[in-house]
């Protein structure tokens, strides 16, 4: 849920936005407006789902904007912000889908009590909505923290005890261009598929992410994973005679909400990255079936050739002689390499059109089922490709090792994105994703856990002036850096080092 905050005054609203612990509360994103204005603009650009909103604010008031929101955003929910204990103009809010009131001077504690109810119970009044609107966020990287998954999935209505998760990418290739940024086009699309799994058993919902990727997610048993995850595939497979476009799908299986949520970023590079149109089932959960390759379960695997190929000769061994045989257990053998491949890279964001160009890989698939020896030529280049790469992927982690620690030595410089990129000597963009690769964390965010930490221990452990702790973390003026502290530990600095 997206929550908005409108006060004329900023610091009313920045102090609320740096007090509440909103993730925990099931809130998403806390967007800022200073006029009523300003307000209807945020509406233009996010769903909003509740506003806090003063009202006695100039040209527009609290209650005028009220009636706007009602009118072109009916499902929004409000809470005032007001000076007047009677709250003289309470039956006019009520009309307005206003849940309640918060007198100031605003008590933070009282206001996140509050906080929790509403949001709470405007999540559980539309279950199915909802429970789209958390598998979205998950999706879309909202909730990185893993450990809090649970808890913020209870806030959406979702159980974490008895469930477990079949999820499924869908990715449309061969769109003409023109289709590529229509989104009715997608909207449609997703429509389609859902009308296939209308009569099922199970619960379910699909969703459109930010990528134009389609997910479902349903849930089951754990002991009806294995046999739900084969009626999706077979349900795909006859709507990819429907479609005018070939599907991309990839089914995995998952035991817990954690599991199923990393299993979106995996499902969807995979789903993008693979160059053919498939639907398969990736075995790598609970109840899936055992690899016959006996390939790697670990997404970092330290990939010894000369056994995983040995493995591979053992298999090919003992394949039928009869022809029809042979070449069936070989497209068998190339798919579930290839699937394993895929996954290996797609953890580490290696593109598997960079690793390995399209026409060579067309080239080699294609020979691979003529016979042993030719699937044996081809698994060798496949995983000596596969080992450069992750001889790339080390190679990143020492350069994210390198600028973290110019990072680390220059706490006290205004430090940006361009700057650390260029003393590693790489683009910024890149650099960025080498750093969410290695640490889960953007440069940016990076540079302000150092800074934090860092104005933590002087705070605690020596006698400086708070103004000269901020200087030594990079900030030059001091509300910037108590605002920083305050939005990211709930204290003040003086607070902070009075404890």
């Amino acid at each position: 849920m997206n929550v908005l905050l409108v006060d004329d005054e900023p610091l009313v609203i920045q102090d609320i936005a740096a007090s509440i612990h909103w993730s925990s509360i099931g809130v998403r994103h806390v967007l800022l407006a200073y006029s009523a204005s300003q307000a209807m603009e945020k509406f233009e650009e996010y769903d909003i789902g509740l506003i806090i909103c003063d009202v006695e604010m100039p040209h527009i008031n609290g209650l005028q904007l009220l009636a706007w929101v009602k009118e072109h955003s009916p499902n929004t929910r409000s809470i005032i912000l007001t000076c007047h204990p009677l709250f003289d103009y309470a039956k006019e809010a009520i009309h307005l889908n206003c849940i309640d009131y918060i007198l100031k001077p605003i008590d933070t504690d009282a206001l996140e009590e509050l906080l929790k109810k509403s949001v709470g119970e405007l999540l559980r009044t539309s279950p199915l909505r909802t429970q789209e609107v958390f598998w979205k966020n998950c999706a879309e990287g909202a909730y990185p923290d893993a450990s809090s998954l649970p808890a913020v999935a209870k806030q959406y209505g979702i159980s974490s005890e008895t469930a477990a998760y079949v999820t499924v990418s869908i990715y449309f290739t061969n769109l003409e261009k023109r289709c590529l940024d229509d989104s009715g086009m997608y909207q449609s699309l997703l429509t389609a598929v859902s009308g296939s799994f209308s009569d099922t058993e199970f619960h379910h919902l699909f969703f459109l992410d930010n990528t134009h990727t389609i997910f479902g997610i349903f849930s089951a048993a754990p002991e009806e994973l294995a046999p739900l995850a084969a009626s999706i595939c077979h349900r795909l497979e006859a709507q990819r005679y429907f479609m005018p476009w070939c599907i991309t799908a990839l089914i995995q299986e998952s035991t817990d909400i954690p599991t199923a949520v990393r299993s979106f970023s995996l499902l969807r590079s995979i789903a993008r990255q693979s160059g053919t149109s498939r639907i398969r089932i990736i075995s790598r959960g609970t109840g899936a079936s055992k690899t016959r390759l006996l390939l790697p379960d670990s997404p970092y695997p330290k990939l010894d050739e000369e056994v995983l190929l040995q493995a591979i000769r053992q298999q090919l061994s003992s394949i039928s002689p009869e022809p029809t045989r042979h070449q069936e257990t070989l497209i068998a053998l190339r798919r579930e390499l290839e699937d394993w491949f895929f996954t290996v890279l797609a953890c580490q964001d290696i593109s598997p059109a960079e690793a390995m160009p399209q026409q060579k890989i067309h080239a080699l698939r294609g020979n691979a089922i003529t016979g042993s020896e030719a699937f044996l030529t081809w698994a060798q280049q496949l995983l000596a490709q596969l080992n450069h790469e992750l001889r790339q992927y080390q190679q990143s982690r020492l350069t994210v090792n390198k600028a973290r620690n110019y990072i680390d030595h220059n706490l006290q410089l205004n430090l940006s994105r361009k700057e650390v990129a260029s003393q590693v000597f790489l683009n910024a963009d890149y650099l960025d994703r080498c750093f969410r690769n290695e640490l889960g964390l953007s440069i940016s965010q990076y540079v302000l856990q150092q800074k934090l930490e860092l104005a933590k221990d002087l705070l605690l452990h020596t006698s400086k002036s708070i103004s000269d702790i901020a200087a030594a973390v990079g900030y030059g003026n001091l509300s910037s850096f108590s605002y920083m502290f305050k939005h990211e530990t709930g204290e003040t600095p003086l607070s902070f080092r009075r404890k």
